[in-house]
């Protein structure tokens, strides 16, 4: 079992971060392609055309301040869960395995989560005035 250990630990603690960064940065650089195929599409359809009003409309489709905050409340709660759940798991065998790295990627896990859900708290503290001017200017355009 020691040589399974051997192999997750640089598993998890390299290769999976790594490919975590790889797989958002292609998704955003495929993001960014397509909506600069758009603009180039309606620039050569019409070469008259505002392409700031376009940028804005395509700009307007994002998340709200209060939603991508949610999504931290949200990732944060799964991530210190998944810590928990690591703790839980790796102090019941423990005593029966050498669970060690285990232990320590739940401690990790734990303190991102709750990074995540402090940088909730700080943000929904120090952004409420933004969040209530983008509530009214949604409510206002309905």
């Amino acid at each position: 079992m020691n040589s399974m250990t051997n192999f997750l630990l640089p598993v998890m603690l390299i290769v999976l971060p790594i490919a975590i960064v790889l797989i958002i940065t292609i998704g955003r650089l495929k993001i960014d392609n397509n909506r600069n195929q758009l603009i180039q599409a309606a620039l050569e359809k019409d070469p008259n055309y505002d392409v700031k009003e376009l940028i804005k409309t395509l700009d307007s489709k994002g998340k709200t301040i209060k939603e991508k905050m949610l999504n931290k409340l949200r990732l944060g709660c799964i991530v210190g869960f998944s810590g928990i759940g690591f703790l839980v798991f790796s102090i019941c065998l423990f005593r029966e395995l050498e669970l060690e790295p285990f232990l320590l990627a739940s401690i990790v896990l734990i303190a991102v989560g709750f990074a995540f859900i402090a940088n909730f708290f700080a943000c929904k503290k120090l952004l409420a005035k933004e969040i209530e001017t983008e509530e009214q200017s949604q409510t206002d355009t309905k």
